[in-house]
């Protein structure tokens, strides 16, 4: 038999090991093999304790026993983190607000039954006292969920609205210290930096490009110093810990469609991803699991990856804004809906 850790069950005395007129007025005893694993009373109530096998010995006074192997697992709690930093010294229209709002109803519906935490205008300080804050007590078996929408860095780091940087190593740091599996879904400007490793000759050429991208369009421009520069060291979550999503590449701005051309001013990846895994931010309602290929009722990784770039990469152009993944063809669920 199989139960959770936590879990309680009282076994009931079977007339198979004696007369059906005896099993009331035999004396019954419980033995667990193993009672850091589980222990059992004199009723023979087995009460779950530590992930592992112990074998349940129950026995008569007539001299009758039967043994049970009882596996303890270890549920899979689900937690989330959803930021959103949409108030800087300029601020943005309302999409990473309605980006975050949006992720969120993805998940309430999930069958994954997601523990939730929001949390909106953080400076960079407070970037990792909330991620300890919100995964507390995860453990190998539990998967943790990072999301956050705003301004981005050149090198891949996230703006806090004190317009300082939480950095792609501040970043790896804060969430490989939690045990288990880590999803991180990035939308703003730069954020395949987290996944995407530089080299000096494409940093070099990263300014140039920026001025001929951005030239005219102060607004763009203004959200970086000029002193800043794209890091070497980006990349830190390709580890085999980490699922990741991010909006764009490290050398790439993220994009948002606004209100009049759609319903809701949000982020163009989020709005996607949101499809993919049955929310549709337009009519804030539900929606099919759009990324569902093969119609299992799971979202992916891999499938949430490729419905956003055939809906985000496939309009906008790969040059545009190319939607990253890690790793390649992940089978790991990002939403299950059945």
């Amino acid at each position: 038999m199989e139960l959770n850790i936590g879990d309680t069950y009282t076994l009931q005395p079977k007339s198979s090991m004696v007369s059906n007129a005896t099993v009331s007025t035999c004396k019954w005893t419980y033995k667990s093999s193993k009672t850091k694993v589980a222990t059992v009373s004199s009723k023979g109530k087995i009460t779950c304790l530590k992930k592992g096998t112990t074998t349940i010995t129950v026995s008569n006074s007539l001299g009758s026993s039967v043994e049970i192997t009882l596996t303890v697992k270890n549920p899979t709690t689900y937690r989330a983190l959803l930021i959103c930093n949409n108030y800087y010294w300029k601020n943005l229209p309302p999409c990473s607000l309605n980006a975050r709002n949006a992720f969120a109803k993805v998940l309430k519906r999930a069958d994954e039954d997601y523990q939730i935490t929001m949390k909106a205008e953080l400076n960079a300080d407070e970037f990792a006292s909330a991620i300890s804050s919100a995964f507390a007590g995860a453990d190998s078996n539990d998967v943790s969920l990072f999301f956050f929408a705003g301004h981005g860095a050149p090198d891949g780091s996230l703006r806090g609205d004190d317009w300082n940087n939480f950095t792609t190593a501040q970043i790896f740091d804060a969430l490989n210290a939690i045990p288990g599996k880590v999803i991180v879904i990035i939308d703003c400007c730069f954020s395949g930096g987290v996944i995407q490793a530089s080299t000096s000759s494409s940093a070099a050429g990263f300014n140039s490009r920026l001025v001929q991208a951005f030239s005219g369009c102060a607004e763009i421009v203004d959200y970086w110093t000029d002193d800043e520069q794209v890091s070497a060291s980006a990349g830190e979550l390709r580890t085999k810990k980490f699922l990741v999503l991010t909006a764009s590449s490290l050398y790439q701005r993220s994009h948002n469609v606004y209100a009049g051309t759609y319903p809701v001013d949000i982020h163009v990846f989020v709005r996607s991803l949101c499809m993919a895994l049955g929310w549709d931010p337009d009519t804030d309602s539900v929606c099919s699991l759009q990324g569902d290929a093969n119609g299992n009722g799971i979202v992916t990784v891999q499938e949430a990856y490729a419905y956003c770039y055939r809906t985000v990469t496939g309009r906008l152009g790969k040059d545009v804004q190319a939607i990253q993944v890690w790793p390649a063809n992940s089978s790991f669920p990002l939403v299950t809906r059945k």
